[in-house]
């Protein structure tokens, strides 16, 4: 069902977003371009509900193997499909910087669906359609309450080429959307082949622990990447490149910080909550942890590509992507189990990376500030390297937590050596955002 929404979306929050910029002064024309996105996926959706409601059934004897679940499939279908239509105008709200509204709908959104799933099953008994009920019901008040507050704000008309203009940038991305599925999932579909079911369970539960680094860095984007875009349609500064480039230092500068803390204390968090039988997976949590930190260059990557309406670079980037993902892992499976499989993502994701800055550099570019990024990632690489090794260089747990303690202080130094990250400037930055920041978290 997330891949059949993502495909009947066309990529079009990708174009809503990306087509905001050329229209926010306007009222008119923000809410016809929203308006006219929200209609032509809303229709896509209601093509797409009518096929699954006639083929429930059959659906769900391929999917799961019996037919008595098309009625939660239904549902499943119908709440993911409200739940895609509201994304739109959470897009307006981070774009708009409308902070306050943003946190409201996504604190009633989580707090509903999670008393509706207790209700349904605590005291109606529903079972497994708990979590479908609870789906449909809380998508359905989600979309009444956006619908109402996008009237309020907005008005509503159609224009056939805002709508062209669009598809020309998100169509080329539909793709992506199979593929990003393949390439999230491919490194435990690989262990469970070729090693263990514990093995996919290891990594798995490492994956998660290292996955909250790429999950603050998204929160985090929720105030950066409108910034970017708008300074991209600015018209008004010159070396437009260079000031994109110095605005985002402090953001990368947060990032890295807490890739750096998850590194250097992943072997207390798994000491304390896991298992011995999980020690293993502190090294995998390193792994991944750099690999996600160096997604802060592909999330700018991707918006520099999509803004020069490049988009149909991404799709084949990602099924370059899938392929060294394919390449590497399966040996390194086969060698290292699920060490291997963290390696052969980090090292296909940094090549992916480098490949979409190379690119993005050559149709939007932008002038960053290497000298402070350099040292954060260095820092980073050392304290990686630390982790790693210190089971053999130093015996005494006192001595390893004061190194980790000094590698903490060098790096917030940064933030009084380097201009650009200073701590008043990350405070003004964040003081005046935060609220969209935890709003994305909830």
């Amino acid at each position: 069902m997330s891949i059949s929404t993502g495909i009947a979306n066309f990529g079009m929050i990708i174009g809503y977003e990306r087509n905001y910029f050329l229209h926010e002064q306007s009222n008119d024309k923000s809410g016809a371009l929203l308006s006219t996105v929200m209609t032509f996926v809303a229709l896509n959706m209601l093509a797409l509900l009518l096929a699954v409601y006639y083929w429930q059934e059959v659906l769900s004897r391929v999917l799961l193997g019996q037919a008595g679940y098309g009625g939660l499939l239904m549902l499943v279908f119908a709440g993911m499909c409200l739940s895609n239509l509201t994304n739109y105008y959470m897009v307006y709200l981070k774009n708009k910087g409308l902070a306050k509204k943003y946190v409201i709908i996504s604190t009633v959104k989580s707090l509903v669906s999670f008393l509706l799933i207790l209700l349904f099953l605590l005291y109606f008994g529903a079972g497994i359609h708990a979590l479908g009920y609870a789906l449909f019901i809380s998508s359905v008040i989600l979309f009444i309450i956006v619908g109402v507050l996008q009237i309020k704000d907005l008005p509503i008309s159609f224009n056939k080429v805002m709508l062209i203009d669009a598809l020309k940038i998100s169509f080329p991305l539909t793709p992506r959307v199979l593929f990003g599925f393949l390439n999230t999932q491919f490194d435990k579909m690989m262990l469970g082949m070729l090693n263990t079911l514990g093995g996919v369970g290891l990594y798995s539960v490492s994956q998660k622990a290292a996955y909250l680094v790429f999950e603050f860095m998204t929160a985090l984007d929720r105030v950066f990447l409108p910034e970017v875009y708008r300074r991209f349609f600015s018209q008004e500064e010159q070396n437009n490149d260079q000031a994109i480039g110095q605005y985002l230092t402090p953001f990368a500068y947060v990032s890295i910080l807490f890739a750096l803390m998850c590194v250097l204390f992943s072997e207390e968090l798994f000491n304390i909550i896991f298992p011995d039988s999980y020690a293993a997976g502190v090294e995998i949590v390193i792994v991944l942890t750099m690999y996600y930190a160096s997604l802060f260059f592909g999330k700018i990557a991707g918006t520099q590509i999509i803004y020069a309406k490049k988009t149909h670079i991404t799709s084949l980037l990602s099924l370059i992507g899938i392929v060294i993902n394919v390449s590497l892992n399966i040996p390194m499976i086969m060698q290292w189990g699920a060490l291997g499989a963290a390696w052969a993502t980090m090292v296909s994701g940094v090549i992916i990376t480098i490949f979409s800055y190379r690119i993005a550099q050559r149709y939007a570019p932008i002038q960053w500030d290497w000298k402070p990024i350099l040292w954060m990632y260095g820092t980073l690489l050392v304290a990686a390297m630390f982790v790693l090794l210190n089971d053999i260089l130093i015996t005494s747990y006192i001595l390893i937590l004061m190194i980790k303690i000094i590698i903490i202080i060098s790096y917030l130094l940064l933030g009084v050596k380097f201009e650009n990250v200073r701590f008043n400037k990350l405070y003004n930055i964040y003081n005046t955002k935060i609220k969209l920041i935890f709003g994305n978290a909830l």
